[in-house]
């Protein structure tokens, strides 16, 4: 687990120079959606109406930030 968790950051990190701290920005807050959205599908992990509301609030605000760009 260290050497994928080494590798993710290092990945991640290396990134970040590349691209636009905007579109980097809008990247990281796609990871909690992501992994709460394999956890549902693959671990049939139950999501709370908050949890939810939190994932399409965060969807909507990159949609509209990637149409003001």
């Amino acid at each position: 687990a260290v050497v994928v968790h080494v590798m993710g950051q290092s990945l991640l990190a290396n990134s970040l120079g590349k691209i636009p701290a905007t579109y980097a920005a809008l990247i990281l807050l796609l990871a909690p959606v992501t992994g709460a959205a394999l956890g549902w599908v693959i671990y049939a992990e139950a999501l709370s109406a908050l949890e939810i509301f939190g994932m399409v609030l965060i969807m909507i605000s990159i949609m509209a930030v990637r149409k003001n760009f």
